[in-house]
């Protein structure tokens, strides 16, 4: 299994891929003078990746609760992600849901767009997309 993602450098793309299969990272450019690069980690000395396992885990579980406003929140996002992580099964692992503990979570909705969709009878998408046109044709 592989995940992709991309991220804008100076107007070209950089796309990361994690194969979960061979354990190994590749680097790939937009332009065609750049080769693409596979970082391996089994590669990587036993100090080195001890160490970019903790900053890793400190990162994706501080991550949790950055966007929180109450301490009592933090401490709750931070103990869900500490819980999730020491009670994952390894085996399930594989899978990409068992990795990121929001891949299930529902994306929350903006009340207004909610309120549009319910009264003209379509989707969220699609009265998402109505608001953002007349806010658009009224600038």
């Amino acid at each position: 299994m592989a995940w992709h993602s991309a991220a804008p450098n100076m107007g070209a793309q950089m796309k990361k891929s994690i194969d979960t299969t061979s354990g190994q990272i590749t680097f790939s450019f937009e332009d065609t003078l750049h080769s693409k690069i596979v970082f391996d980690p089994s590669r990587v000395c036993a100090a080195n990746r001890r160490m970019a396992m903790l900053m890793g885990f400190g990162h994706r579980i501080g991550d949790m609760a950055a966007n929180l406003k109450t301490e009592d929140a933090r401490v709750k996002a931070i103990q869900a992600g500490v819980d999730h992580y020491h009670g994952a099964d390894c085996a399930e692992w594989i899978s990409e849901d068992a990795w990121n503990m929001r891949a299930g979570a529902k994306t929350p909705q903006n009340a207004v767009i909610a309120a549009v969709a319910a009264k003209r009878g379509v989707t969220y998408a699609e009265a998402e997309a109505m608001v953002a046109a007349q806010f658009l044709a009224d600038l």
